[in-house]
């Protein structure tokens, strides 16, 4: 395998290893709060985070800073760093939901 291969892919398996996680979180915290309702939030936060966070990161590190494919996923990495906690914080902060009992409960 050619060696320049291999050093451009360590640094890339190893974002992919850290972004994994924070992507699935991120995924299902969002997807909960869709559930309930909501989904404002986690448009917003998605519009922004891909329009200003990813294009303008890759674009920024990737392109600007000459980091390139490196650079392109460090900005996909921050945004989830951004998004996730700010999705899994909303959602923390839902009050329970009390469900009526009716004669059929019973």
């Amino acid at each position: 395998m050619d060696k320049e291969v291999i050093r451009i892919s360590l640094p890339i398996l190893a974002l992919f290893i850290i972004w994994r996680p924070l992507r699935t979180i991120g995924y299902c915290a969002s997807t909960a709060l869709n559930v309930i309702g909501e989904g404002r939030i986690v448009a917003v936060m998605t519009v922004f985070g891909m329009w200003v966070i990813q294009a303008g990161g890759a674009y920024g590190l990737g392109f600007v800073s000459g980091f390139g494919m490196i650079g392109v996923f460090l900005a996909m990495l921050l945004d989830e760093i951004v998004r996730m906690p700010v999705f899994v914080i909303r959602w923390r902060l839902q009050k329970p939901i009390e469900i009526q009992k009716t004669e059929l409960d019973s």
